[in-house]
């Protein structure tokens, strides 16, 4: 669903409506940890952009080998 940008719609991040599957792209206006992790659950994919003043934590990291046999950082 796309709104006028002078539209507050914040409405619209609601995990109980989402689905596994779903897909979002979010501002970072958006940014609600408690949300991210209710939508993490119901396993809906959603990507936006980290605030500036984001601190964090890289628990893993993943390595995968492509056809040619080369390392690609995930």
């Amino acid at each position: 669903m796309f709104t006028s940008a002078a539209k507050h719609n914040h409405f619209l991040l609601a995990p109980d409506k989402l689905t596994a599957g779903d897909i979002l792209a979010m501002d970072r206006a958006y940014i609600d940890y408690e949300k991210f992790e209710q939508m993490t659950q119901r396993g809906v994919i959603y990507i936006t952009k980290m605030k500036q003043n984001l601190t964090y934590e890289t628990l893993s990291s993943t390595y995968y080998m492509n056809r040619e046999g080369a390392d690609a950082v995930a």
